[in-house]
This record gives C-alpha cells, structure tokens and sequence, in this order.
C-alpha cells in the first residue's frame, strides 16, 4: 500500500439492479430493504432520482477529538412539508452482522424564500419519499 492510500479492493460489476421506492417511504430504509431482498453483501449506489417530501441531513459540525464522532457533534437538518428534487444519492452497501449496511450521501434541491437551495449531507433514516423514487 502507499502512504495516501489505507486500502483498496477490486471486484466486478455481476448484475445492476432497479427498484421503484413507494411514495411515503424512509429511503434509508427502503435501501437496506432492497439489499436484504437482492441478497446484497458488496454494492455501489449507481443513480438514485425523484422526490422527497421530508429531508432528514446528517454533517459535522466540528472535527470531533476522538472516533466514531456522536451525535453532539454532529448537525441535524430537516426540511419537512414541501417538496424537494433528489438530486444525487451515492455511496455504498457492505454487510455488518448478516445486515444489509448503507453508507450513502444525498443531495436534494428545494425552493427557500423564491430562490432554489441545494444542500446536502450523510444519508440517514427520515428521508420520506413523495412521488416516484427509482433507484439503481
């Protein structure tokens, strides 16, 4: 290994798999659910499009002194009752236990006070879909 590099792995491409999310839906969790269901151990997000009706985003807020960071030092932001745009959703499913483990970060697009925010963040449970959400 190189001294930028702490590990890598190879693998190929075996099947891409397509999935329509129900309208209502935690996407955090519809995700695990389709791994579990497809019998996903080692996985990469290709697309995520559509919308949300609630986004639940998950940032640092301070370089935290030691690891795993906690939730106080971490920013919460929720943006509930109107409709945003899935814009990117990417990351990766590994297995932890026998479960299906996302690790996924989304960014979606709202209207704020006439003008269209972007914002982004780690991909966390209370991510609600509105209308069609099809993932690959």
């Amino acid at each position: 290994m190189s001294a930028l590099i702490e590990d890598s792995a190879s693998g190929r491409v075996k099947r891409v798999i397509v999935a329509k999310v129900k309208p209502d839906s935690d996407l955090h969790s519809a995700l695990e659910e389709i791994a579990l269901k497809e019998g996903i151990h080692a996985g990469i997000i290709l697309s995520c499009t559509g919308s949300l009706k609630r986004a639940r985003l998950r940032q640092l807020k301070v370089f935290p002194r030691d690891l795993p960071p906690t939730d106080k030092e971490r920013l919460f932001k929720v943006i509930d009752n109107r409709p945003l745009e899935i814009l990117s959703v990417s990351g990766n499913i590994s297995r932890q236990s026998d479960r299906p483990v996302v690790h996924a970060h989304i960014v979606v697009s709202v209207a704020l006070d006439g003008e269209t925010a972007v914002l982004g963040g780690h991909l966390t449970s209370g991510n609600i879909t509105y209308l069609l959400v099809e993932v690959a």
